[in-house]
């Protein structure tokens, strides 16, 4: 290659990789082809001008990402994933993982500790491995009742045990259902044994782990045997998501109060006496939820995925 053509190439190359222009304008800019300019990129490439570098997700640095979020929202820590795909299943595994990395230290020293049900919650905690830790003194509360008879995520006792296993702690179970048919039968049911214990749990707890779900619509919530004039007033409020079963607007504010003559889970000014709040969600769809419940303050410590922490922060 001559003198000339390869003076060329770094050029061309210099134009492509670091000034960002695209081959139509390079080609001119010099005066030449778009061919003769893929030519020449080759060619630069060949000539070792040019080193390319693949980085794999769980090697990015997103610490600068984690300190804008947690400066934007005044939040303890924020724990953010890269995902290739981006997928639904693909950011549930991903947060699992750092969920897995990191929980010991979130919760060092704690002794009671509240877990929320979901599906980013349940791939978190079932992916957890059988000996993480040895916390005797710690016991896992469950945060509500269980939803629905077959959909395993939100089955609250199977994940608190999974969790309790994990870390060597001690499991607290609720026997009983998170949604019920009035207020009357929610009195009652708090009236027995069992379910007394969990409820005067909540008033001790020292972290709380939850998801966020998705907005009304999407949500697994709405499928459950809520009433329906619960369902359509969460509808026509524009839910965005919810945490433990009370839904937000884009505000962040609570919507449709009637939940609470219903569902039996810890109430929403109890779960925000607890220092440490967690918060398991990602996804895109998820953003506008997130964003609201950050903005109120709900959440101390977020997990969640790259694409959703830039559009919290953009």
């Amino acid at each position: 290659m001559k003198t000339d053509e390869v003076s060329l190439a770094y050029r061309a190359a210099e134009m492509y990789y670091v000034n960002e222009m695209n081959q139509e304008q390079i080609a001119s800019e010099l005066g030449i082809s778009r061919s003769k300019v893929s030519r020449l990129l080759t060619s630069a490439r060949k000539l070792g001008m040019v080193k390319i570098e693949l980085v794999e997700p769980d090697s990015f640095d997103l610490s600068a990402l984690e300190e804008e979020l947690c400066r934007k929202f005044s939040i303890r820590e924020a724990h953010i994933v890269a995902s290739v795909e981006g997928t639904e299943k693909e950011i549930k595994q991903r947060i699992a993982l750092s969920f897995q990395n990191n929980i010991l230290k979130i919760i060092e020293g704690k002794k009671s500790v509240g877990l929320g049900w979901g599906t980013t919650v349940y791939e978190a905690v079932m992916s957890l491995p059988n000996k993480l830790g040895q916390l005797p003194d710690m016991k896992i509360i469950p945060l509500l009742g269980g939803l629905g008879q077959s959909e395993k995520t939100y089955q609250i006792n199977n994940i608190v045990e999974k969790m309790a296993n994990s870390l060597g702690a001690t499991s607290v179970f609720l026997s009983a259902p998170a949604i019920v048919n009035n207020a009357e039968q929610l009195n009652m049911m708090k009236q027995v044994g069992s379910v007394q214990n969990v409820v005067n749990e909540w008033a001790h707890l020292e972290a709380v782990i939850f998801g966020l779900g998705a907005p009304a619509g999407m949500s697994a919530v709405l499928d459950s045997n809520l009433p329906g004039e619960i369902i359509l007033e969460l509808v026509r409020k524009h839910a965005v998501g919810d945490i433990v079963s009370r839904f937000l607007n884009k505000d962040g504010e609570i919507i449709c109060r009637k939940i609470e003559d219903v569902l039996l889970g810890i109430p929403f000014y109890e779960l925000l006496k607890v220092p440490e709040r967690i918060c398991l969600s990602g996804g895109e769809q998820k953003a506008e939820g997130i964003r609201a419940a950050l903005s109120r303050g709900y959440i101390t410590t977020l997990f969640t995925d790259i694409r959703t922490a830039q559009r919290l922060v953009a």
